[in-house]
């Protein structure tokens, strides 16, 4: 969520709006932060691990999933424009 923000910014903070943060006076950018937060919140109170090595993640397989992760369709409806370069690093931030 936190590398779609820049694309995104309104849509998450009505999902912080939407999970009950307090909004008066909080600009959208702050917003989509705290709703950042609060969908990471949610996942840590029903459980879903934070980090992909408590998965079973190891660094050895980052190239090979960023090189497929560039080849799925999926990927065209990403909100922002993604390189094999760009999930690459996003997998070691997530490690």
């Amino acid at each position: 969520m936190q590398y779609n923000m820049i694309s995104c910014g309104e849509k998450f903070a009505n999902i912080a709006e939407a999970m009950g943060v307090h909004s008066a006076g909080i600009g959208k950018w702050k917003l989509a932060e705290k709703g950042i937060e609060a969908v990471r919140k949610l996942f840590r109170d029903i459980g879903i691990p934070e980090r992909l090595s408590q998965v079973g993640m190891k660094e050895d397989y980052i190239k090979m999933l960023s090189v497929n992760a560039v080849k799925d369709a999926c990927l065209v409806t990403n909100p922002r424009d993604t390189t094999a370069d760009d999930i690459e690093e996003l997998y070691r931030k997530a490690l």
